[in-house]
């Protein structure tokens, strides 16, 4: 009977597994309806608020609404009025976060021998009149180009803008360039890649540092230049360089931690083996004590065998000497009782 239950509840286990699964299954897709439902209604409610302060303006291009629904997580760029304190009258304090969390600030603008990433003219968000005059000191022309605000935003995104400050205190901000290179800026850029190589001495094979970021950077480089022609496919392209650098990065952290692991092990193995050196060398004294204590005992025993034989020796030959005078003296007795038997009774 015992036999026929568990088969029956081995049978019908993984029936039970099954149903497990589809449960566990539909809960997740309720609980994911769920959040999607919660995103969607706090989506609305954003975007109503929008709507409300931007009642009165123009609508937004279709275009402009596909940007704002893809590029939603993206990070927006930098614009003049948080840049130069105006707007809605921010503190001083305040501005200075503002910019913080914007730009990146190093010593000065980007050298362009130096970096593989194309960036346009700085300009000054607070004073337009500096950012004319060098446009003019450098023959450019005053007017600028018009500039995509989608490339605008997926470029800031993965190119984070520049700023730093001048001798006058002046903020100077500096973006990856949105504007599309011809296919001879490609080939220098190209030949760029290769000279930096050269000039720092990198390794074309195994791993190098060195290597990996110039290539990471000739890369962004590559994407600033698709997202300039093409919005959606360098959006769709930075996706994919995201999801190899998280799986780049996932592999490195699981190659450190097995290594880790491995040295643990073999930190441990090196202590066990210790020990079991130590184990093995007590044995072998233990051994040799055992040794001279069964020499000492085999010397006892042929010590007291050897006593064994001589007392047996001299007993033996005490025996047989009592044996032999018991043995005369019942000669000499049965003689005498002879010789009294045989005389005759007197007269």
């Amino acid at each position: 009977m015992q036999l026929a239950s568990s088969f029956f509840f081995l049978c019908l286990q993984p029936f039970f597994t099954l149903l497990l699964l589809i449960f566990l299954d539909r809960l997740v897709q309720h609980f994911q309806g769920i959040e999607g439902r919660r995103a969607r209604r706090a989506t609305k409610k954003r975007r109503g608020r929008e709507g409300e302060k931007k009642k009165g303006k123009t609508a937004r291009t279709p275009t402009e609404v596909m940007s704002h629904q893809a590029v939603e997580a993206l990070p927006t760029p930098p614009t003049t009025t948080a840049a130069g304190g105006g707007g809605r009258g921010m503190t001083p304090k305040e501005e200075v976060d503002a910019v913080k969390r914007r730009y990146i600030f190093v010593d000065g603008p980007v050298d362009p021998n130096v970096s593989l990433i194309r960036y346009e003219l700085p300009f000054a968000p607070s004073d337009p009149k500096r950012s004319l005059k060098l446009r003019r000191r450098l023959g450019l022309p005053l007017d600028e180009r018009a500039v995509d605000p989608n490339v605008r935003i997926v470029i800031d995104s993965f190119i984070t803008p520049r700023a730093w400050h001048d001798e006058a205190g002046v903020l100077w901000v500096q973006h990856g360039s949105p504007h599309p290179v011809s296919r001879t800026e490609t080939v220098e850029t190209h030949e760029k890649l290769r000279r930096r190589m050269q000039e720092l001495g990198v390794r074309r094979t195994g791993i190098c540092p060195l290597r990996s970021l110039l290539l990471a950077e000739c890369f962004l480089e590559v994407i600033r230049q698709v997202t300039a022609e093409c919005w959606e496919r360098g959006l769709l392209l930075l996706k994919i360089h995201t999801e190899r650098t998280a799986a780049q990065t996932a592999h490195r952290e699981l190659f450190e931690s097995r290594v880790g692991h491995a040295f643990r092990l073999a930190l441990k193995g090196e202590k066990d083996t210790s020990r079991v050196q130590q184990d093995i060398e007590a044995l072998k004294r233990r051994t040799e004590e055992l040794a001279e204590e069964e020499k000492v005992l085999r010397q006892e025993c042929d010590e007291l065998a050897s006593n064994g034989e001589e007392q047996m020796l001299i007993l033996e030959k005490l025996h047989a000497d009592e044996i032999t005078a018991l043995k005369k003296e019942g000669v000499q007795k049965r003689n005498q009782l002879e010789q009294m038997v045989a005389l005759p009774p007197t007269l």
